[in-house]
Order: structure tokens, then C-alpha cells, then sequence
């Protein structure tokens, strides 16, 4: 195939109309290199890579602290970082559109299944030859699962960090409410016995915060109940419409909009502050589902005594949700050997103790959770009164109860067709939880329509 011929099959692929599958770009190769091209890796390595990644200054501090080491380790390899502002995904999208754009660069969950959809990702089982063993076993079981396509041998990302779903509890309201936190075991209906004690109106007190319609975060508590978002065994399918499930909307939904002790989207604004951690720290919410990512933020805005207690038990088991920020490597790369240096560095024990200590995000090897706890706490002491064993406990006990976000096939087709209908139960209140099931159709129909295929 010519090089004009890869760029305007690439440009159909990655812009505007249906997207191609991985098979497509399989077949024609991207960027003047075959697919399938090996990986020397190691001292052989050379050449110029593209660092892409969301610009935040913790983040682009890292890139400076860290990038000299690894030019110790590989002199060979030049490594451009380039921060992104405003709606990376696309910006990285587009850039690879023309035939440029970042080597190396980081993602999540739906984004990497978007990525996947259009072609342009390189399958990492491909390039994990030189990888010991010990070092694979050393990533979170569920999260290493988590990064491969169910039911393909697709790899689309190595691990970057762990962000999981905890509650964040505000002590002092606790306290206020004549109550004591949670037990590690509390069920569902401890917590909604909770939040009807913790509200409190004349207080201008709400019991909790749910986010009001995620996609995700709404999933812990479909597995806590033996339901699921996604047909395991096709992800073109839905499974959000089965009676367990129903059960678990009409959970949600009762304790926003008939019980409110769960604070509506409306409800922020006339209450005066702007999402969860917000709020508790303004001691107006007592507890709220959010992710450890927010770890910093509650430690910097919080003023008050408070915690974190692991989401509540459902009628089938206890479940978090995690994700799979990783980082992926572009199909089109012409520095393919250079890339995987990088992102072999990105994931090294090294590398990720210089990521916790800098964001306080949790790394993805087992072996570091002890330093990253002992970190944390070093640069935030308020932290010595939050419970992080939370965090050990649901990732690397004999029972790690943390799974990794369902996803459908098509995730940019899906979203656009589910979110107004999420939106109209839990972020408005002007439909029940029914209408999820009266409106799966046309979420399936979204889930399968980029025809993407993973090899």
C-alpha cells in the first residue's frame, strides 16, 4: 500500500463516519512500519519517541524529574513530552489522523476501548517478550486482566496507576448525627439506613453523594447485586436491563428522589458547593462515592477529621470499581522499539515511586502499596488518620474485591445514545429507572454500529 493511500485510509478511520477495525490497519500497516514488526528493545533501542499526556502541573513536574533517568538508562533515545490541554483524547485522535502525533501517551477505560475502535493502538501482548515473569505477576491481577479485550487476546495498554471507588466520610457530621462509621461489612441497606439518619435538612446536611449518572460508578453496585452492564460473553449486548440490575436502579433512584438523602444535581447548587469532596468538606455531605485519584484534593480541602471506608456489600458480594489507566503505545509509531523502552520504563518500580510520591495516585504493582502508603502519609501527615488499609485490603487481600469498569464494543457510539437516557433518570428525576430497560435496544444499536474488531 502507498504512503498516500495509509494516509487517506488512515484519515476515513480516524475521523468523522464509521471507524475501521483493527483488522483493516492489520492489513495495510500504519506509518511506513508493519504491524506485526518485532521488538529488539533494550540497548538497541533508539531513536525519537513523542510523550503524550493531559497537562496538569504535578504531571508535567514528573516528566522533568523523570526523563533524565531513563536518558541515563537509554542515551540512544530522545523523549519529546508533550502536554495536552483541553480534550486530549481528540487532540491525540487528530494528530493521528495526520500522520503524527504522540508514540507513547496515557488513557483509560472508555478512552483505550475508543482508541481500540479506530485502529490505532498497538496490542501490548505483542510486545511483552522481554517482561520477567515475576515483574508481570508484580501488576494487580484484576487490573492486568482488565487491560485485554474480553474474549480477544487484544492488549491495549500497560499500567499507569490504580484508581479504585472508596467512600469518603466526614467524621465530624458523623459525630453531629449521633453516629459511628461503617463496619467494613455494611450492606446496602446499612447504608441506606445511614443516609436517612445522616440527612438532615434544617442542617442543610445531606446523607450522601452518588455520581449522578456515570456510566461507570454506577457499576460496583450492579456487581454487588450479581449484575452486570455488559453481556459478559458479548459486548455488543446489554445486560443493565435484567432484574438484578432493576434492583439496583431502583436502589439508586429511591435514595435520590423518593427518600433524597442522596444530594440531587440541582441540589449542589442551592446548597453551595460543586461536587463531593466539595461538599463534604464544607461538612454538608456526610459520605461520597468517589475514586483514591481524589486522594490530594480531600487531603488539601478537607479541614475536619475524616476518612475512608470501603464501598458497602450487596446481596451477592462486595465490589469496587477500578479502572485501567495505562499508558499505549500509537500503531502508527515509526520509533516502535524506542516506544516500548518508554513505556517499560513508565511501568518500572523506579518510575512508579516517583509517580506516587508526585500525585499520590496508587501504582499498579503489589509490591510497592506499603511504599506508597508510607509516601502519602510523608507528604500529607493528615493523612496517618485515614484508613488507607482500606485500599490494601480491597486490591491485594485474599479477597480482592476491586473489578475493573465494563465496557461495551463501541463506547463513542454507545455513550452518546446512553447518556441522555442516564441522564433523565438520576441527573433530572423525569423518568424512572424503568426506562433504562424500555431504551436498551437502542443503546445495543449504539454498541455495535463503529464495527470495530480487535485482533
Amino acid at each position: 500500500m502507498s504512503q498516500d493511500a495509509r494516509m487517506r485510509t488512515r484519515r476515513h478511520a480516524l475521523t468523522g463516519g464509521a471507524f475501521w477495525g483493527a483488522g483493516l490497519l492489520a492489513a495495510c500497516g500504519t506509518g511506513g512500519q508493519p504491524s506485526t514488526a518485532p521488538t529488539t528493545g533494550g540497548a538497541a533501542a533508539q531513536g525519537k519517541v513523542i510523550w503524550g499526556h493531559r497537562s496538569q502541573p504535578s504531571y508535567d513536574q514528573l516528566a522533568q524529574d523523570a526523563l533524565p533517568l531513563f536518558k541515563q538508562k537509554n542515551p540512544k533515545i530522545e523523549v519529546e513530552y508533550q502536554p495536552v490541554t483541553g480534550t486530549w483524547n481528540e487532540k491525540f485522535t487528530a494528530s493521528w489522523a495526520a500522520d503524527t502525533g504522540p508514540d507513547v501517551f496515557e488513557g483509560w477505560d472508555q478512552w483505550f476501548w475508543q482508541f481500540g475502535a479506530k485502529g490505532v493502538l498497538v496490542n501490548m501482548n505483542d510486545q511483552l517478550r522481554d517482561f520477567k515473569k515475576a515483574d508481570l505477576d508484580d501488576f494487580a491481577p484484576w487490573q492486568w486482566e482488565g487491560f485485554q479485550i474480553p474474549n480477544t487476546k487484544f492488549r491495549y495498554a500497560m499500567p499507569k496507576y490504580i484508581n479504585m471507588g472508596v467512600v469518603y466520610v466526614n467524621k465530624t457530621v458523623f459525630a453531629k448525627g449521633g453516629q459511628t462509621l461503617p463496619a467494613a461489612t455494611w450492606s446496602h441497606d446499612d447504608y441506606a439506613d445511614l443516609l436517612r439518619k445522616l440527612t438532615r435538612p434544617s442542617d442543610n446536611v445531606m446523607g450522601g453523594f452518588i455520581p449522578y449518572a456515570s456510566f461507570t460508578r454506577y457499576q460496583p453496585h450492579l456487581r454487588a447485586y450479581g449484575a452486570s452492564m455488559v453481556d459478559l460473553k458479548d459486548n455488543t449486548k446489554a445486560a443493565f436491563h435484567q432484574p438484578q440490575a432493576m434492583q439496583v436502579w431502583d436502589w439508586i433512584w429511591n435514595r435520590m428522589f423518593q427518600d433524597n438523602t442522596v444530594v440531587q444535581r440541582k441540589q449542589e447548587q442551592e446548597r453551595g458547593f460543586s461536587g463531593g469532596i466539595d461538599g463534604l468538606a464544607q461538612g454538608k455531605l456526610a459520605m461520597v462515592e468517589e475514586g483514591m485519584s481524589v486522594l490530594q484534593t480531600a487531603a488539601e480541602k478537607i479541614q475536619t477529621d475524616w476518612d475512608i471506608v470501603p464501598m458497602p456489600r450487596g446481596p451477592a458480594r462486595r465490589a469496587s470499581w477500578g479502572t485501567t489507566d495505562g499508558w499505549g503505545m500509537w500503531r502508527g509509531s515509526k520509533s516502535r522499539d524506542a516506544s516500548w523502552e518508554l513505556v517499560k520504563f513508565l511501568t518500572s518500580p523506579d518510575y512508579l515511586k516517583m509517580h506516587s510520591k508526585t500525585t499520590l495516585q496508587i501504582p499498579p504493582r503489589q509490591s510497592l502499596l506499603d511504599d506508597w502508603m508510607t509516601t502519602v502519609r510523608q507528604r500529607y501527615p493528615v493523612l496517618e488518620k485515614v484508613n488507607l488499609n482500606v485500599v490494601k485490603d480491597a486490591l491485594a487481600s485474599t479477597q480482592p474485591y476491586v473489578s475493573v469498569n465494563q465496557q461495551f464494543l463501541c463506547y463513542q457510539e454507545m455513550i452518546g445514545a446512553f447518556q441522555p437516557i442516564l441522564d433523565q433518570v438520576f441527573r433530572d428525576g423525569t423518568q424512572k429507572p424503568s426506562y433504562l430497560r424500555d431504551n436498551r435496544e437502542q443503546v445495543e444499536r449504539a454498541a455495535v454500529s463503529c464495527g470495530a474488531t480487535f485482533q
